[in-house]
């Protein structure tokens, strides 16, 4: 399996193994025989865009990709050395110092703004959103904040970062509002 892209600054559009159907701005993947993850690009660069600018980061540019369980899996067993799919990952472009933090301006100079790659999996967002008891799309808004601040040098390894991490994803949901996420993910019939 290829790497996400590391030129791409746009919203990368998946191979034909990871998607059912891209039709300009509409990304679907195959749930089951019956069903479709269905992504409107544009509610996730609108919603990026939101949490760049709280983030000082509106200049900066990532891209997404969605997979199936099966492409995720091979991603993270590639590059995580984890044997099965996971939610999110993320392909940072730029190597900060120390992880930039809501409210805080980037002073570095990047030639190139482009934050890097956020990979989601529609079916273990689904699943983390059935056992938390929320919505598909509310679980991908926390997924995107997730994976931005990794990509702006933030990690959950050591639990004083993870304390800040979280601390940040709170504090970044805690200015979005249920219309910010709503319809970032659906299930749609074939």
């Amino acid at each position: 399996m290829e790497p996400p892209s590391k030129t791409s600054t746009h919203n990368m559009a998946p191979n034909k193994t990871q998607v059912d159907e891209i039709c300009m701005q509409e990304v679907s993947i195959e749930k089951s025989s019956l069903e479709v993850f269905y992504m409107d690009v544009s509610k996730w660069d609108a919603l990026s865009l939101k949490v760049r600018s709280l983030l000082s980061l509106e200049d900066y540019e990532l891209s997404f990709e969605f997979l199936n369980p099966q492409d995720m899996g091979k991603l993270n067993l590639e590059y995580r050395n984890i044997d099965k799919p996971t939610d999110v990952l993320s392909f940072p472009q730029i190597e900060f110092d120390r992880a930039h933090r809501l409210g805080e301006v980037m002073t570095d100079s990047h030639f190139h703004k482009v934050l890097g790659d956020i990979v989601i999996c529609p079916h273990v967002c689904e699943q983390n959103a059935l056992a938390i008891g929320h919505s598909i799309s509310r679980e991908a808004c926390f997924l995107m904040i997730h994976g931005i601040l990794h990509l702006c040098g933030h990690d959950h390894i050591d639990p004083s970062e993870e304390k800040v991490m979280l601390e940040q994803q709170v504090a970044l949901m805690s200015f979005l509002a249920e219309e910010d996420w709503t319809g970032l993910v659906e299930v749609r019939k074939i």
